[in-house]
């Protein structure tokens, strides 16, 4: 990895953590941010390696590409609007999202 990949790198995570600490109060935007932060770790980081186990990979890919950060950002409406997004908005939200990821890494 050269310089300017670190460099950038770094930033990324700089960036990753000053958002995970100006959230850290609101858990319903908080957690699907940093889960998605989680998954792609255990994506691609031994010894978990989730993109070498044939469902597990898929799964954690479209979560990662999808579930999550669709998530973060109707978490992220909901507290701009003062919490008017309810649960079940969430819940369709989601599994229109992890069902696009499911059928993108397919086609992949």
């Amino acid at each position: 990895m050269n310089t300017k990949s670190r460099v950038r790198s770094v930033i990324a995570v700089v960036v990753g953590v000053v958002l995970l600490v100006i959230w850290r109060h609101d858990l319903p935007l908080f957690i699907p941010y940093l889960s998605a932060w989680i998954i792609y770790t255990l994506y691609s980081v031994p010894p978990f390696r989730l993109k070498n186990r044939g469902g597990w990979g898929v799964l954690a890919d479209a979560a990662g590409s999808n579930l999550f950060p669709t998530l973060s950002v109707v978490a992220l409406v909901n507290h701009w609007d003062g919490g008017g997004v309810p649960i079940y908005w969430y819940i369709t939200v989601g599994v229109w999202s992890l069902s696009f990821g499911i059928r993108g890494i397919l086609w992949h």
